[in-house]
């Protein structure tokens, strides 16, 4: 069975601020989404961070999803 997209597992839940090379250190290599979320639970911010295989954390651009819906055409 084939599945879009990347396999999304909680890591941790931790709050607005926290300092992400702590909390990516034992998460091993990947890419990583965080998602800021309000106090309704609605995500507000999205980042993330590539872990590399030496240690390293940097903070990428989320990927670019293809529009669902083309732009609106005029029709005369």
């Amino acid at each position: 069975m084939s599945t879009k997209g990347l396999l999304r597992e909680l890591v941790t839940n931790v709050l607005p601020g926290s300092n992400m090379c702590t909390v990516l250190w034992n998460a091993g290599s990947g890419r990583y989404r965080i998602e800021a979320r309000d106090h309704r639970r609605q995500v507000r911010k999205v980042y993330v961070y590539d872990v590399y295989p030496n240690g390293r954390i940097a903070r990428s651009r989320p990927l670019k999803k293809p529009p669902k819906v083309p732009p609106a055409q005029y029709v005369a």
